[in-house]
This record gives structure tokens, sequence and C-alpha cells, in this order.
């Protein structure tokens, strides 16, 4: 089974997902193993595919980004920020300059997928910040925009881009 990438909207994907499951039951078929179950759901196909009961070549739907909702989902309209469950607790550790904060969440809690938005997340208390670069522990947050920015010791809330891969990195909340 290939995967259904990126549809723009439900309307425009219908042919699309059509087409791959038709393309996917051939190819077992010439193989002779039979394709009982297509699935989709997450980012695959469209943001909002899942509710559309017309794509009936899809007999399992996962929730995937669903669960909890993400940056991604939000840019692209498939969410709203109320919507969105899943944030990454951060506390800034530095500020080297007065334009830039450090934050203890890098690539290891936020992830390095870019997913669309510009940034590796949003922090929510200062929605403009921009996180613009990451390590493995450390996000660098240019805070640029604000006349009263993040002090050290300062718990933020980032909204992950991607969080499919954000709960496979956590092992609990805080």
């Amino acid at each position: 089974m290939g995967k259904r990438r990126h549809l723009a909207v439900v309307a425009d994907s219908r042919h699309v997902v059509d087409a791959v499951s038709g393309v996917a039951k051939e190819a077992g078929a010439h193989i002779r193993v039979p394709v009982e179950c297509d699935t989709g759901g997450g980012r695959c196909g469209s943001p909002d595919m899942w509710k559309d009961d017309s794509l009936t070549p899809v007999t399992e739907y996962r929730a995937g980004t669903y669960i909890y909702d993400d940056r991604a989902l939000l840019s692209c309209g498939a969410a709203s920020l109320d919507q969105c469950a899943m944030t990454v607790l951060a506390m800034v550790v530095t500020r080297p300059t007065a334009d830039r904060a450090i934050a203890d969440a890098g690539s290891k809690a936020l992830t390095s997928d870019l997913m669309g938005p510009a940034g590796y997340g949003q922090v929510l208390e200062h929605p403009d910040a921009v996180i613009y670069r990451l390590n493995a522990e450390h996000g660098l947050i240019n805070v640029s925009r604000y006349a009263t920015s993040p002090k050290i010791g300062d718990r933020v809330y980032i909204l992950p881009n991607h969080t499919c891969v954000v709960s496979n990195l956590s092992t609990g909340r805080s």
C-alpha cells in the first residue's frame, strides 16, 4: 500500500484516493495478494478527509494527528487553536541577547519536522516568536517583536508542528 500525501481538500482528493486504492488492489491481484484493508488517516490524504464518508475505498481510518491536532493542521485550517490538545512545556534557560531566548526543548522534544509553518513550533505566550533553530536539547527563539519577552526561568507552552512525532518522543506529561 502506498501513502496518500497532502491532498488539498476532500472534494479534490476523492479521485486520487480512488485511483491509489485501485492501483494497490490491481498490484495485489497481480501478485495474488488480496487487498482487504485500505487504511487512511492522519496527514495521509486531506487533513479533513475523516469528515467524508463517501471515500469508499478506505476501509479503516486511523486517527493519527487528530488525537491531538497540531500546528500543521492549525496552519491549513483543519483545526483551531482551542482544538490543539498537546503542548510541550519548556523553560527559558538563557537569554544570550535581547532578541533571543533559549528554551530547554529541542529536537528531542519538538521534532525537526517543519510541516509548513515557519519555525519549529509556536510559543503560545508569544505567538509572534519564532523557534528558528533546534539542537537536540534546546530551541533558539527569536523574541525581537516583544517589549516584554520571556525571562530566564519562565515556563512557556509550545505547540508542536507535528504531534505524531512528539508523542513518540515523550514518556509522560508534566
